[in-house]
């Protein structure tokens, strides 16, 4: 087994030096204008800032700009349940202000949700669904922007248990869904975009694995949730969403890679020496992606972020000792394996790296940056939500917002780092 994980870690490291010819190219291009719509998952945009900071990260020298116009209880479809506190928006009712004003290249829609108004199926709200996304993605083409649809995330009963009801019970709604309200109306909902799927339309599937996630924490904990009341997700849901949306839109999963005692020494690595086993060298790398601080380790390898998403790849040839103690600046951070670096050593996967915790501390920096557009955008779209949040004045937040990737980007251009790998003795 471990020759065979060592065989596709060279697999991987060779791609990687070939920069991934055979992968698709990634989807997103240099100064792209980025529109997302969506309900109140998308409002809370935290997957929104994990793609922010992705792109931050892996393309330092390149500019995307993602507007988050998500807006909580919204739908595509125009329903709405009797003891809603207001009717629903539709998105339809600002989607055409929002195309002229932001003129984006690429517009994400997520809706269903609310679509659905947490009832049992409804053929006549089901095709109000179909219509209003067919209308949408209308719009989204004449406005000559690339539309992409997200399948809508699960409904969860089991956190809110008590307050799901039954299909002949009465009066289903928010506060009290349908308790099978996922699988009879939202896998249809989702199953029907999928159909929508071709060559000139691309459909992202959110739904099927954010539930396959669900089911599998739970075969080792039947209490475990994504969402405290399953509509809305946690950090851990907004990853997930991240990493599905990008994966779909072939975002290169190598970080970046620093290989040493080769014959002729890699570009980002220098003043490599080897006395006796001890190897010391120079390794100037990209940052990992910034992730929300507050989701752990164990966390991010249970959703499998780092192999297909945030690997920083370290591999060293004719490695002879077994076991090594890592040092990074002078300061020991771990010990790796021999094998582990003949193969190639995924950095990324331990928490103390500098560089993991540099890039942690970004997160904060670009979510700010990312609700003060997004809300000074909302503002000056505007919507039919009685309580939207109100925005700084567009120019204003677009001012501040400019300062706010100054700064981003002096913290996320490739650093140097002195490399020193010790060798055990038994």
């Amino acid at each position: 087994m471990k020759l065979m994980m060592q065989f596709f870690a060279i697999c991987f490291i060779l791609s990687a030096r070939e920069g991934f010819s055979q992968e698709p190219a990634f989807f997103l291009k240099n100064g792209q204008k980025i529109l997302f719509l969506g309900d109140s998952n998308t409002f809370a945009g935290e997957y929104i800032t994990n793609i922010d900071g992705y792109l931050f990260t892996r393309f330092p020298d390149q500019i995307f700009e993602l507007i988050n116009l998500g807006l909580s209880s919204e739908t595509i479809s125009g329903c709405s349940e009797a003891d809603h506190p207001f009717p629903r928006p539709n998105v339809q009712n600002r989607l055409t202000k929002a195309l002229e004003k932001i003129k984006p290249d690429i517009v994400f829609l997520c809706y269903g949700m609310n679509d659905g108004i947490y009832s049992p199926f409804d053929e006549n709200r089901f095709k109000a669904y179909q219509e209003g996304t067919k209308k949408a993605l209308k719009l989204i083409r004449s406005a000559r922007a690339i539309p992409i649809l997200l399948t809508p995330p699960p409904f969860d009963p089991v956190p809110i248990k008590k307050r799901t009801l039954g299909e002949n019970q009465k009066n289903h709604s928010y506060k009290s869904p349908y308790v099978r309200y996922d699988e009879e109306v939202l896998q249809k909902y989702s199953d029907w975009l999928l159909t929508l799927k071709s060559n000139t339309q691309m459909v992202i599937d959110l739904h099927g694995p954010m539930k396959e996630y669900i089911e599998s924490q739970r075969l080792q904990n039947p209490n475990y949730r994504l969402s405290g009341d399953g509509i809305h997700f946690n950090s851990i849901g907004h990853l997930i969403i991240c990493k599905e949306i990008l994966h779909a839109l072939h975002a290169p999963a190598l970080v970046d890679l620093g290989e040493f005692g080769t014959m002729k020494p890699m570009e980002n690595i220098r003043e490599y020496t080897d006395k006796n086993g001890l190897y010391r060298f120079r390794w100037k790398t990209k940052l990992p992606m910034p992730i929300n601080p507050k989701i752990t380790n164990e966390q991010i390898e249970s959703i499998q972020l780092y192999g297909k998403l945030d690997a920083l790849m370290l591999r060293g040839q004719f490695i002879q000792s077994e076991q090594y103690r890592f040092y990074m600046n002078g300061k020991e951070i771990s010990k790796i394996s021999g094998e582990e670096l003949s193969g190639g050593a995924n950095l990324t996967r331990i928490s103390k790296m500098p560089f993991n915790e540099q890039s942690k501390q970004l997160w904060p920096v670009i979510q700010k940056r990312r609700q003060l557009i997004g809300t000074a955008w909302l503002s000056e779209v505007g919507s039919d939500h009685p309580n939207t949040p109100k925005g700084k004045p567009l120019q204003e937040a677009i001012i501040e917002a400019k300062k706010l990737r100054e700064e981003i980007l002096e913290k996320t251009q490739p650093q140097e780092y002195l490399i020193e790998l010790k060798p055990i003795n038994k």
